[in-house]
């Protein structure tokens, strides 16, 4: 079976370290690949710009001109609040281009920046297969809604609720409506429940079915090495307890929790907190410089993350809205635990009470509480087995697991 895979990269973020993952697990089963992407990085199976036709210099300035000018219209909305958003109304891959291979199945993941219009969708003519990495696919222009109270998707876009922050023109809407107009048939995947659940609330997918499938993790390069050289790459002491954050400065991940708990009156004396995911001019800019954090900016690599969770006794992911988490994957295939938030998609990579953490409460209390919980010896050996979760990340996140759950589902489609 043929898989033709449509995201916009393999090479940057974590979407595309998704994506990645995904199709090697469907290598490890014996699938036949091809990804259409506008970046891309050396891989091991067939990937094109744009297109595996015509000539690679031009089909990346296609791509990039199809991003910059979709990026552009997202402006004209005029909005204080400042959120990623993905118009789609240009784009550089073409249905026909999809229609020509001999693949039987299109595998949607993150398609914006330029990758593809949405009047191009209702043209392609195959089974679509569509792996939700954010909530784009049934809003508007938006990526992520971190106001619980808008509920456009829901009720659908309206002038009458339009964001009193928009003051130009309401490009969300446009959007939605030309998806409601050129949305083909979907089968939708999610890698978590929330995320499931969030696509069945929508006008879009309104009790659609949606498949849960979770990423691929390689447990043979996210195992942890010597605590004490991991930290002595960071600068750490052996006798502190390290609480890790890889969010950046991100309000969505949970900056401000973490934000906070830094400047905690009442925390430990010998709690540090290593700080990764922006620069280090971005977090002192928006925090009060202390000597019990440290910064190490974005880590580039998966020897880069082994390094850092290694270096940690615990990591928080208190993401307000999250597709999955594929750092809370990582670091339990590692036995570190992690705490997460109730009722977003990281509260499905973790078992309470064996991997990780779930505080109910949003707020930083809750979250100080978990990792007092954790520094207690005999709690944390009630709460946290590391080999239990190493083996379960073993069990259900391994290549073969979830490239043969993918493979049911295209057979179902395709029989």
């Amino acid at each position: 079976m043929r898989i033709i895979h449509v995201s916009h990269s393999n090479k940057f973020g974590g979407a595309a370290t998704y994506v990645d993952r995904v199709i090697t697990s469907h290598m490890s089963i014996n699938l036949d690949n091809m990804l259409l992407a506008s970046t891309l990085k050396d891989s091991s199976y067939r990937s094109y710009v744009i297109s595996s036709s015509g000539q690679k210099n031009i089909n990346y300035i296609k791509a990039k001109l199809a991003q910059t000018v979709d990026s552009k219209i997202k402006n004209l909305e005029m909005s204080r609040i400042h959120t990623h958003k993905s118009p789609n109304l240009i784009g550089a891959v073409k249905a026909s281009e999809l229609n020509r291979d001999p693949g039987e199945i299109i595998h949607f993941y993150w398609i914006n920046g330029g990758l593809i219009s949405l009047r191009q969708i209702e043209k392609i003519s195959k089974p679509i297969v569509w792996t939700m990495l954010d909530m784009w696919p049934f809003l508007g222009s938006e990526h992520y809604l971190t106001d619980l109270n808008n509920l456009r998707y829901v009720d659908g876009y309206r002038k009458s609720n339009k964001p009193v922050s928009s003051k130009g023109i309401d490009v969300c809407k446009i959007v939605w409506k030309l998806k409601i107009k050129h949305y083909n048939k979907f089968f939708l995947v999610a890698p978590s429940k929330w995320l499931a659940d969030e696509a069945k609330k929508s006008a879009l997918f309104f009790e659609q079915h949606v498949e849960i499938i979770p990423p691929a993790i390689d447990a043979n390069i996210f195992k942890p090495i010597e605590k004490s050289v991991a930290r002595s790459f960071f600068g750490l002491k052996k006798e502190d307890f390290i609480i890790g954050y890889l969010g950046g400065t991100s309000i969505r991940k949970g900056w401000n929790f973490i934000k906070d708990l830094c400047n905690y009156h009442d925390s430990n004396s010998n709690w540090q907190f290593l700080l990764g995911g922006a620069s280090k001019e971005s977090f002192i800019k928006d925090c009060k410089l202390k000597d019990n954090i440290n910064f190490i900016g974005r880590l580039y690599n998966d020897d880069q993350l082994v390094k850092f969770y290694s270096s940690i006794d615990v990591l928080l992911v208190p993401s307000i809205a999250e597709a999955y988490g594929l750092v809370a994957q990582e670091a339990q295939t590692m036995g570190i635990p992690v705490i997460v938030f109730e009722n977003t998609g990281a509260e499905d990579t973790v078992v309470h009470g064996l991997s990780g953490l779930v505080c109910k409460e949003r707020n930083v209390k809750s979250l100080k509480l978990a990792i007092e919980n954790l520094c207690s010896v005999e709690e944390s050996k009630k709460i946290i087995n590391a080999n239990i979760s190493r083996q379960r990340a073993i069990d259900e996140w391994s290549f073969n697991t979830i490239g043969s759950k993918y493979l049911n589902l295209y057979e179902k489609i395709t029989s």
